[in-house]
């Protein structure tokens, strides 16, 4: 397949995920940086209420647990974040992507790098509850084919690896979160 996911870590901020749409899926590029500001949310890449809806939901949902979801010495207050969203195949953007742009957000935040060839799949509620993936196999071939090595699911998907083509398996590694800051923990390069 194509290396559309690179096989080295990822700089902080930069995760890969997919987006769920009307028609299929989309290979989606999440890169987040974090300046020094005063609390700003800038969105690029998508003109979509229902998308950015998506990456401000992880941004209040850490933000609601900042206490324990971040360094001491940062805050939202004396940061702005710019979030860009570039899909590299399959059109346009689709949804259903809250714990990725919670992995880059944090992961810009802490200025850590991610492990190579990382994909984070799963939905997050302002709860902080995680969705389950739909469609998972298709999913997972999509990001196989095209680099991933890691793929980071909600453990409720667990279930689901049997419907998976071994093949994909061998080349893709599934790993598995139970709760949002989890799936960031685990992704660290050094973690």
């Amino acid at each position: 397949g194509s290396e559309l996911i690179s096989p080295d870590p990822l700089p902080p901020g930069t995760v890969y995920t997919v987006g769920e749409k009307e028609e299929g899926q989309a290979l989606i590029r999440i890169e987040c940086k974090a300046m020094s500001g005063n609390g700003k949310l800038k969105i690029t890449g998508t003109n979509k209420t229902d998308i950015k809806n998506e990456v401000k939901t992880a941004r209040n949902y850490i933000k609601a647990n900042s206490k324990r979801m971040l360094p001491e010495n940062k805050s939202f207050d004396g940061i702005d974040l710019h979030i860009q969203l570039s899909p590299l195949l399959g059109g346009e953007l689709g949804g259903s992507f809250g714990i990725a742009a919670l992995v880059s957000i944090l992961s810009a935040m802490f200025d850590q790098s991610l492990i190579e060839g990382l994909a984070v799949l799963g939905d997050l509620s302002i709860g902080g509850v995680v969705g389950k993936v739909q469609n998972l196999a298709d999913k997972v071939q999509l990001l196989s084919e095209n680099g991933a090595k890691s793929v980071f699911l909600p453990l409720e998907n667990s279930k689901d690896i049997p419907n998976i083509p071994q093949g994909l398996l061998s080349d893709t590694d599934p790993k598995f979160y139970d709760e949002p800051q989890k799936a960031f923990t685990k992704a660290l390069l050094n973690g």
